[in-house]
């Protein structure tokens, strides 16, 4: 078969082989280079990314990537993935708000996540009981990171064997903040708010009956489940996005059939073409019209109760006192350069999310009052009370976080004196002690290098 783009045009929908996936991959990046680029992931697993080339990187661009074929036999879900890559390549420049979409944000897309199957995918990724196993496997390896490199706000697994969404968790990982003995993640509401606009976007998902002939019982209230209802597992790649990684990630069951006839194939892509396309507009559930209070500078050795101090004022204490109506979020240093791999958690949240290489971050919320706090080494813990307020686009706040002129508790000046290439552990040092003298901070200093290097 000589494999062109013409087998993921209109109603000429095909299957490929996984030599034929690449193959099409590359017709993609060649005709459409300039919104384009394939890349791989490692052991035969590759990538395209969908995002306007030889832009300034600097700015910062959010990721949404989608994982077709986790299991290894969810054909369908290849083909699915296929046709709406194509969908937003051809109609660049045509049509506004794609054309806008692909300028301003970064589509990662994997069209065949196991070209060898040997085991399931998604039963091996480390979280659970299955969090110390080792060696990973290599599969699992890549995509942890890929995961890791990329910083996805959010990530589609496409799935198929049956018809509806499934959300956080597919395992148990205990009571409190994690889970709770119904699979729930404590972001449920912002996750099931997400998983119901892609239902309700399909013209029968949302009913919640996907009449498989395989498990014709099955009902799922207005087609979304949290997976361990449905599928109990450890180990899954959902999982380990929302307790590892910044990703949130739904799995999308997009067919009972895994291997529909190829002329069902053009309705599966008329069914599923405005929920995809719906996703894209997540990036606006997140932290939008908002009001925020004062930066709270915390010590992180005092804030971890590792050292006397006054304790940071209570969270039901923060005042809101202004209004900012900003387009993108950053975490930066008080001279305005960006803060890289910077925390930020909301309180009553498992789900920590980092700052990209460009200090950006995003951060899905739900509406409502929350206690976002952003920490980085060497640096004071800024703490801010966010107001979500519904119906508007999401909104940038700004973290700057000050320098800590503080190490060992001693002052950072006295430090540089000592030496100008310095490897110390993180070490909370407090004293009630005269202050000591520079000679004698040195003299400190000095014997913490020697224990480091022992």
């Amino acid at each position: 078969m000589n494999v062109t783009l013409e087998a993921i045009d209109g109603d000429n929908l095909d299957y490929f082989t996984f030599p034929q996936t690449r193959t099409v991959l590359n017709h993609l990046n060649s005709d459409y280079s300039r919104i384009s680029n394939v890349y791989s992931l490692g052991e035969d697993i590759f990538a395209l990314e969908i995002g306007l080339q030889n832009r300034d990187v600097m700015k910062g661009y959010p990721a949404i990537g989608f994982v077709a074929n986790l299991d290894g036999n969810d054909h369908v879900t290849t083909v699915l993935l296929f046709k709406f890559a194509k969908h937003l390549l051809t109609s660049y420049g045509l049509d506004e708000k794609i054309t806008k979409t692909i300028q301003t944000m970064s589509i990662h897309m994997v069209f065949d996540a196991r070209p060898n199957p040997i085991k399931n995918l998604d039963t091996s990724f480390p979280t659970g009981a299955n969090k110390n196993i080792k060696p990973l496997t290599p599969d699992t390896f890549i995509f942890i990171n890929w995961l890791n490199e990329n910083q996805f706000v959010f990530l589609l697994g496409l799935r198929a064997g049956s018809l509806h969404v499934s959300l956080p968790f597919n395992g148990r990982y205990g009571v409190s903040s994690l889970s709770s003995e119904n699979y729930l993640t404590s972001d449920e509401q912002i996750l099931r708010k997400l998983a119901l606009n892609y239902a309700t976007h399909h013209p029968t998902m949302g009913i919640g009956h996907p009449n498989c002939p395989s498990h014709p019982e099955d009902y799922f209230k207005d087609g979304v489940t949290n997976g361990g209802l449905w599928d109990s597992h450890e180990g899954s790649m959902m999982d380990y996005s929302y307790l590892n990684t910044s990703t949130f990630q739904l799995d999308v069951y997009v067919s009972c059939e895994r291997t529909p006839l190829r002329s069902h194939l053009p309705s599966v892509w008329i069914e599923h073409k405005k929920s995809l396309m719906s996703v894209l507009n997540w990036i606006d559930m997140g932290i939008k019209e908002v009001k925020e209070g004062f930066g709270i500078q915390i010590n992180l050795c005092r804030d971890r109760g590792l050292n006397p101090g006054p304790l940071a004022q209570k969270s039901d204490t923060l005042p809101l006192d202004r209004q900012v109506t900003f387009k993108e979020s950053y975490v930066v240093d008080d001279i305005g350069r960006p803060i890289a791999n910077a925390s930020i958690e909301v309180e009553g949240s498992a789900h920590r999310v980092r700052s990209s290489s460009t200090g950006a971050y995003w951060r899905p919320l739900s509406n409502g009052d929350h206690i976002v706090t952003v920490s980085s080494p060497f640096h004071l813990t800024t703490t801010k009370l966010i107001q979500v307020i519904p119906g508007d686009k999401a909104t940038q706040v700004i973290f700057k976080l000050v320098r800590d002129e503080t190490i060992l508790g001693m002052p950072r000046l006295f430090i540089d004196q000592c030496t100008t290439m310095v490897y110390l552990p993180i070490i909370c040092y407090y004293n009630t002690d005269p202050i000591p003298s520079e000679h004698e901070q040195c003299h400190v200093i000095e014997s913490v290098q020697q224990a480091a290097m022992l």
